[in-house]
């Protein structure tokens, strides 16, 4: 090789690294695919991800909370939502989808109180079930002897100070509920013991609040704040249907989701 070929192939060499260098940088400053996309609308151009304006997010959202509430108005009759949502300030909250992985519920011995018995703990799961059973809900139970590892926590007190016998609390983040405490009393608050019948409606009704249900004034259904019935009623299981057929978060004109 001549000195002058020698020359170009060092120059051509140095172009090399130099090229190479270039483009371990570009790569590094590139944002994955997978972020940037997490940054930009749903909508895309042959595959490529459109950032949408506030404007955009603002006209989604008005046009996705009209056809929510819609589907509200829609079921008028066949469900009480309007009233769950008069309850919440007209925002939807319910669990995630389970089917695949079921919520670990814990429930408390009732023999640990006076007057607890057994079988009051399988009422609860016997609700648990039929609630799950129900058509359109995604949500599984899976029961739990690790209160550590249970989302949901089942407790027994001996009363309440006013006249209720169960008292569901439900946290969520971002409307979606995460984890939850129901207490079922073994009395009146006079000191009437309840008796298994008592419990199942009690566990029933609270089940109902521990999926995002609240009160209605169909005394028909067991959602009613004193219900009687011994199972849910067709508006139980329709407006629960609905419920978890809507995304979370308020329905409000002007919300933004």
């Amino acid at each position: 090789m001549s000195r002058t070929e020698r020359t170009l192939a060092g120059i051509l060499a140095v172009f090399a690294v130099a090229i190479a260098v270039l483009a371990v940088r570009a790569k590094r400053r590139a944002p994955p695919v997978a972020a940037a996309r997490q940054n930009t609308g749903a909508d895309s151009v042959f595959n490529v991800p459109v950032r949408l304006t506030a404007a955009d997010r603002i006209k989604r959202a008005a046009e996705r909370a009209v056809r929510v509430r819609d589907m509200v108005a829609a079921s008028a009759g066949a469900t009480y939502i309007d009233e769950v949502l008069a309850q919440s300030d007209s925002t939807v909250r319910h669990w995630a989808s389970s089917v695949n992985a079921p919520v670990h519920v814990w429930v408390q011995a009732p023999a640990s109180l006076a007057g607890g018995r057994a079988s009051y703990a399988d009422l609860v799961r016997e609700a648990l079930a039929t609630w799950s059973s129900a058509e359109g809900i995604p949500v599984r139970f899976a029961a739990t002897d690790d209160s550590a590892r249970a989302p949901i926590r089942v407790v027994w007190t001996t009363r309440f100070a006013d006249n209720r016998i169960g008292l569901t609390r439900i946290d969520a983040i971002n409307d979606t509920i995460r984890t939850s405490t129901i207490t079922i009393a073994l009395q009146r608050s006079n000191g009437t013991a309840l008796g298994e019948a008592d419990i199942a409606r009690c566990a029933l009704h609270e089940v109902g609040h521990l999926l995002g249900l609240a009160h209605t004034t169909d005394s028909t259904s067991i959602m009613a704040a004193e219900s009687s019935r011994p199972q849910l009623s067709p508006r139980d299981r329709a407006t629960a249907r609905l419920l978890y057929a809507l995304p979370v978060g308020s329905i409000k004109a002007g919300a933004v989701w």
